[in-house]
C-alpha cells in the first residue's frame, strides 16, 4: 500500500501468468503493471509511490523495479540463485532512489541506475534464513530480520541493526527472543511447532525509534497474525500493536501498513480456493474490503 493509503498493489493470475496489478483503495478498476508469464511476488511501493519493487523468478530470483504505470522496468540485482524461493529480504531507501537487500550472505545496496554494491556481511550469529531487510528513515542504517532453528529446540527470532555508512562498526542486537514470545493473544501457550506455517517480515522503518515486525503462523489449522513494535534502543521487548487473527482465514503472507498502523493491507493466500486476496483493514481491524 502507498504511504498515503491511496493505492494497493498485488499479484493476480491472469491470461499471461502471475502479474502485478494496481488498484485505488477507494475502489475502481485494477490495471496490470506487468504483462509477462514469469513468476512474481512481494510487490512493495517506493516511499514516494512512484515505483514498485518486487521479486521476479526465472532460473534465479531477481529484485526488480517498475514504474506505477508499467514503464521503466529494471533488474536491480539478484536475491537468490534458486528459482524456488518465496522470500523477499529487501527494502526501499527512504528517498525512493535505491534499495537494500540480502543476497549470498551479504547486505547489498544500489541506486535505481547504479551497479549493486556489497556493504557488509549478514549478522555474525547463527542464522537459518534472513527474512526481511528494512532501511532507517535517515537512510544510514539497515535492520535485518532473521530466524534461527537449531534443530530439536525452539527457534529464535532476531533483529540486528548496522550502519550502511560505517559497515566496519558491526551489528547491534535489537531483538532476540524465542518464537513463542510472538504468540498472538488467544494462541496456545506452547511454542508453535517448527513444521507449522510461519511467516515473518519487517514493515518499512518509518519511525526512528521503533521497527514493526509482522508475525503470522498456523497451528492446528488455526491462522494467527500480529504486528509487534520493537524498540531500536531499549529493552528489546516486542509490544503488540495489532491483532489480525480474526481476519486471516487464508493465512497472511505479508502486511503493508501506514506508519501509525491505522490502515493495513493484508495479502493472504486462501488454500481452499487457491486464490490471492487483499484486504483493507481499519485501525480496529474493521472496514474489510477485498480486491
Amino acid at each position: 500500500m502507498t504511504v498515503d493509503a491511496q493505492y494497493v498493489a498485488y499479484v493476480k493470475q491472469d491470461a499471461r501468468g502471475l502479474n502485478i496489478y494496481v488498484q485505488p483503495t477507494a475502489g475502481g478498476e485494477a490495471r496490470p503493471v506487468t504483462r509477462s508469464s514469469s513468476l512474481k511476488h512481494h510487490p512493495r511501493w517506493s516511499p514516494n509511490g512512484d515505483r514498485l519493487a518486487f521479486v521476479e523468478v526465472d532460473s534465479v530470483s531477481w529484485l526488480v523495479t517498475i514504474g506505477r504505470d508499467g514503464s521503466g522496468y529494471a533488474r536491480v540485482g539478484r536475491l537468490s540463485e534458486s528459482s524456488e524461493t518465496t522470500f523477499a529480504p529487501f527494502g526501499w531507501a527512504p528517498d525512493s532512489r535505491g534499495l537494500v537487500w540480502e543476497y549470498d550472505g551479504r547486505i547489498w545496496r544500489a541506486g535505481l541506475s547504479d551497479q549493486p554494491e556489497a556493504r557488509l556481511p549478514v549478522p555474525p550469529v547463527p542464522i537459518t534464513r534472513i527474512w526481511g531487510v528494512s532501511v532507517s528513515p535517515s537512510g544510514d542504517s539497515v535492520a535485518a530480520l532473521s530466524h534461527y532453528y537449531p534443530g530439536g529446540a525452539e527457534s529464535t527470532v532476531q533483529i540486528h541493526v548496522a550502519s550502511l555508512t560505517q559497515p566496519d562498526a558491526g551489528w547491534s542486537t535489537v531483538l532476540q527472543v524465542p518464537k513463542s514470545t510472538l504468540r498472538t493473544p488467544g494462541a496456545d501457550a506452547a511454542a508453535l511447532p517448527f513444521f507449522d506455517w510461519v511467516q515473518l517480515s519487517l514493515q518499512p522503518w518509518r519511525l526512528g525509534t521503533t521497527i514493526d515486525l509482522v508475525y503470522s503462523g498456523q497451528q492446528d489449522s488455526r491462522d494467527m497474525a500480529s504486528v509487534f513494535r520493537i524498540p531500536v534502543a531499549g529493552d528489546g521487548v516486542p509490544r503488540l500493536q495489532a491483532d489480525l487473527s480474526a481476519y486471516c482465514a487464508g493465512g497472511i503472507v505479508e502486511i503493508s501498513a501506514t506508519a501509525d498502523l491505522s490502515r493495513m493491507v493484508c495479502s493472504e493466500i486462501d488454500a481452499t480456493r487457491d486464490i490471492w486476496l487483499v484486504e483493507l483493514l481499519g485501525g480496529d481491524a474493521g472496514g474489510q474490503a477485498r480486491f
